[in-house]
């Protein structure tokens, strides 16, 4: 901090001696502008109040981002700027880290983006933020991703997250976004418009903590394990208007946990569109949606489209406290129907859901095996996922619905 000095140079020509009243009255003068110069410095925000204030999580550290990221980082990467991650770089408690629209963060060699302050990656629909691998790595596990440790808030919007889950020491695949809410289970989680292509496992996976996850698209998630979005250990909060294609285990997976039962996991599952998941490893089968281990939730309005279990709700869930309903089923494999709700659990069709329904989208591939998603999950008109929807969340099934668009 700088401090502004006020330097008075006395003239050095010759002058009469002056008499006590003109020195009492200079000395006057001399002061009234010292305090007028320090109003107008004051209310022009130069004044510095003192070295102990904290950091407002809230508000951006205008700290400069060197181009190469690593070490303890805080304050902007700037719009359209590109960064490059050359060791684990971490924002610290209490630190802010903003990432402004069309910034890219590309790795060099698997390291991460640790947070234990706040991260605000805000980018735009037609400026996204990027974070993924140099080009020579572009597949998948080919960096750590984003690693969050008891945060304050982790907001992510209109970012692209590409080829992450790099190995942990341990020889385990890490999750695109490993997050682990603080001991009070105040830590707070969103994401808004964003894409998670090609994690080695997990897209991300949420031990505690608050928020939401809307109008995502998760492609291809999991190489030879791994679920969609995955909650845990009390999470609370929903998910919902989200594309899922090709997981490889759960595409959505709530638990709250097998020996800690509290807090619990709480979440409200809506308006998401599932397709071609769960059949990348036969001895996985994976659910479009699986509820499990004392958690509770609100299933309504999904689309599950050629997903090798349809929605799971195991006998060890909190089954006194879910409530599910309005959501559609459908598989080009006649062998399939028999698991949209599996035997041994505990859910059960409902009157109100679509069994073997097609939805009738724009475009769809039936090929599980596809490497590319060239699907256009939009409903044509007088499509039978119109108007079946439960009304307190939305009339219509699936992730692009009208009330959505609004």
């Amino acid at each position: 901090m700088q401090m502004l000095e006020l330097k008075v140079q006395h003239d050095r020509l010759s002058r009469p001696k002056p008499t006590s009243l003109t020195i009492y009255r200079n000395c006057q003068m001399k002061q009234q502008l010292r305090l007028l110069i320090a109003a107008f410095l004051l209310a022009a925000g130069i004044i510095a109040c003192g070295d102990d204030t904290t950091t407002d999580p809230n508000t951006p550290d205008p700290q400069t981002i060197s181009d190469t990221v690593k070490g303890n980082i805080k304050g902007i990467m700037k719009a359209n700027k590109t960064y490059y991650l050359a060791a684990d770089a971490t924002v610290l408690k209490g630190d802010t880290l903003t990432i402004e629209p069309g910034a890219k963060l590309i790795d060099m060699s698997n390291h991460a983006l640790i947070i234990k302050g706040a991260l605000f990656a805000h980018g735009s629909k037609d400026a996204m933020i990027y974070m993924g691998p140099d080009a020579a790595r572009q597949k998948t596990g080919s960096w750590a991703g984003i690693l969050c440790d008891s945060p304050s808030v982790v907001s992510l919007k209109w970012c692209r997250i590409d080829y992450a889950g790099g190995i942990r020491p341990d020889g385990r695949p890490r999750p695109a976004v490993y997050y682990f809410s603080n001991a009070a289970n105040t830590s707070e989680f969103y994401m808004e418009d964003c894409i998670l292509y090609k994690p080695k496992d997990d897209g991300f996976m949420l031990y505690g903590g608050k928020g939401h996850i809307l109008r995502n698209q998760f492609l291809w998630n999991g190489e030879v394990e791994g679920s969609g979005p995955n909650f845990k250990s009390g999470f609370k909060g929903k998910i919902a208007y989200n594309y899922i294609w090709s997981c490889t285990d759960q595409c959505i997976r709530v638990e709250t946990g097998s020996t800690v039962l509290f807090p619990q996991t709480d979440v409200e599952i809506y308006n998401n569109t599932i397709i071609n998941s769960g059949h990348k490893n036969s001895s996985r089968p994976g659910a479009g949606i699986k509820i499990d281990l004392f958690s509770r939730a609100k299933v309504y309005n999904n689309i599950m489209v050629n997903t090798r279990l349809g929605l799971n709700i195991t006998k060890k869930a909190d089954t006194a406290n879910c409530s599910y309903g309005n959501n559609l089923f459908y598989t080009t494999i006649d062998s399939l129907q028999q698991f949209f709700y599996p035997a041994d659990g505990y859910g059960r069709p409902q009157s109100t859901d679509l069994i073997q329904v097609d939805p009738q989208f724009m475009k769809f591939n039936p090929d599980m095996n596809a490497l590319t998603d060239d699907n256009d999950v939009h409903l044509q008109a007088g499509s039978p996922a119109m108007g079946k929807g439960n009304p307190a969340y939305d009339p219509d099934l699936g992730c692009f619905t009208a009330k959505r668009d609004k």
